[in-house]
């Protein structure tokens, strides 16, 4: 799971990366979960926002920051989500 969270820090959080794709956090909530069939996955904080990743049963997924402001932002939107087991410990990847 540390390795998912580090590359969703990598490809960016930027609180003004897709700024144009924020609105009320329920509101967002709830167009994921209509029209994307997504589910909150899992969620962690990124300096003083929440972030969460949601995903369907097909494969799609979807990065939000929540802010302070109480705006949830879109960052990242893509397919073919696949959870990656953990390597045992002492082992890459």
């Amino acid at each position: 799971m540390k390795y998912v969270l580090a590359c969703l820090v990598l490809l960016g959080l930027s609180t003004s990366v897709l700024a144009n794709h924020c609105r009320p956090k329920e509101e967002a909530y709830k167009i994921l979960r209509e029209n994307h069939k997504e589910e909150p996955f899992l969620n962690g904080l990124a300096g003083n926002s929440i972030f969460e990743l949601w995903v369907s049963p097909t494969g799609t997924w979807t990065v939000l920051t929540t802010h302070p402001n109480g705006l949830t932002c879109v960052r990242l939107s893509g397919d073919s989500f696949e959870p990656v087991k953990a390597a045992p410990k002492g082992e890459a990847l």
